[in-house]
């Protein structure tokens, strides 16, 4: 069991496909598309700083959690044109954020706000990479979830970074990068993929290997639940934002979707 480095995979958008959970942007591309770096805006906005404590800090402070109506919402449009030039397309499902998008913005959910720490990291030179697979508390899956690894040049440690929360934390988890599973407390995260603008990996062998395509047909209500960032909130002992901007009726929708999602 180990990581395999392979070429950047071609994933269909909605222009290919639809508004389909397997769509996540308007039209296809690459995963290291995403890291837009030299973008003007990305470059600004983390602008000096050189510490990858201080992008992950400058993330988690700035950028909000999408909500509607209690609900997380990662619903974009987009709409050119009229008559017969009319061009428009739809996600209501999954929408993968680039960094210049999060921080023009200041809005992401976890893959969104997760990728903006990992374009920040490369702008000031430190390696990191984008992880997706599951949460687990035990042997119980939370969710789908993206999240930071950053290589720390000074101690050459690996660590482990969770851009939903709402509050910074004193310490990092540090990991070792060989492997696919990594703690915090009592939570498990389990990477099935890893990758920057210049390299991707997927790990391969295990009873549970779950490649790049399985992880696209994760919808939101598989990935965006309100017992996973309990279990963050929990495990980090610090405030998530998709809890702690809600209020009750909030919590109570959420809880009442979820668990009609799981039904």
């Amino acid at each position: 069991m180990t990581w395999k480095e392979t070429e950047f995979p071609i994933f269909k958008g909605a222009k290919e496909v639809g508004d389909k959970v397997e769509a996540k942007r308007f039209w296809k591309f690459k995963l290291n598309e995403l890291l837009d770096i030299d973008s003007e805006i990305c470059q600004e906005f983390f602008g000096g700083l050189t510490t990858w404590r201080q992008v992950a800090r400058k993330v988690i402070e700035r950028v909000e959690y999408p909500f509607r109506m209690g609900l997380p919402d990662d619903k974009h449009t987009y709409n050119a044109y009229f008559g017969k030039y009319k061009r428009c397309w739809t996600l209501t499902a999954d929408y993968w954020d680039k960094v210049s998008e999060v921080v023009a913005t200041l809005v992401g959910d976890c893959d969104g706000s997760s990728i903006a720490i990992v374009g920040g990291c490369l702008i000031i030179g430190v390696e990191a990479y984008q992880c997706l697979g599951y949460l687990y508390k035990g042997d119980k899956i939370l969710g789908g979830h993206a999240w930071p690894i950053v290589h720390d040049p000074e101690s050459d440690k690996w660590y482990l970074v969770e851009s939903t929360l709402d509050e910074v934390p004193e310490e990092y988890p540090e990991i070792d990068p060989e492997t696919n599973w990594w703690n915090m407390n009592e939570l498990r995260y389990h990477a099935w993929v890893k990758f920057n603008n210049t390299h991707y990996y997927e790990w391969i062998g295990g009873s549970e290997s779950m490649g790049i395509k399985e992880y696209l047909k994760l919808g939101r209500k598989l990935k965006e639940t309100r017992e996973k960032y309990e279990a963050i909130r929990r495990a980090w002992r610090k405030r998530v934002k998709p809890l702690s901007r809600m209020g009750i009726l909030e919590r109570l929708r959420w809880k009442y979707e979820g668990d009609k999602g799981r039904s």
